[in-house]
């Protein structure tokens, strides 16, 4: 399936009413179609798993829907450390992290060594902090990763952060 395939099927599913919803509240997306993750995830699995249409779909900044599907259609395998990072550092909205760490990050062998880089690398960088507890959340949701094995200073580096996104997340993290 070729980017321009995928848009139209994208515009098929429209929503109207969501997409104004998301634009209202400050999605950051000049083109937001207002699909849900269940719809994107379904379209996701029409799509052969391809490393290539997944980055072409992850340059497309200003597409809502084209930057959630990327990782749905990113292979784990040809995934590495390198590019993860670069797909967190590049998103545009939490959101997109939030996708990201479900659908492609936590489900790779090096899930807790990119926490570990998050955390070590967030120097003022909101999305490496973010990214860093929303996969820790993940990854413990997955039962791959047990609160008891998270040493309590990597989560008491983020108690003094200002964002609300991260103290929901920590707090999360706290109460599982």
């Amino acid at each position: 399936m070729i980017i321009n395939d995928i848009k139209k099927t994208l515009f098929m599913y429209r929503n109207g009413v969501v997409a104004d919803s998301l634009r209202e509240s400050g999605d950051p997306h000049h083109t937001i179609f207002g699909l849900l993750l269940p719809q994107l995830t379904e379209i996701a699995n029409t799509i052969s798993k391809d490393k290539n249409t997944a980055s072409l779909l992850w340059e497309q900044t200003t597409s809502r829907e084209c930057r959630l599907l990327a990782p749905m259609i990113f292979p784990f395998d040809e995934l590495t450390p390198a590019i993860g990072k670069q797909w967190i550092n590049d998103a545009i909205s939490y959101e997109e992290i939030d996708i990201v760490c479900f659908k492609l990050l936590s489900r790779v062998p090096f899930a807790i060594e990119l926490v570990q880089d998050f955390i070590k690398e967030n120097n003022n960088n909101d999305n490496y902090s973010y990214a860093a507890l929303r996969l820790i959340l993940n990854l413990i949701a997955q039962g791959k990763l047990q609160k008891s094995e998270i040493p309590r200073d990597m989560l008491s580096s983020f108690s003094s952060s200002h964002k609300e996104s991260i103290k929901q997340l920590l707090k999360q993290i706290q109460e599982y």
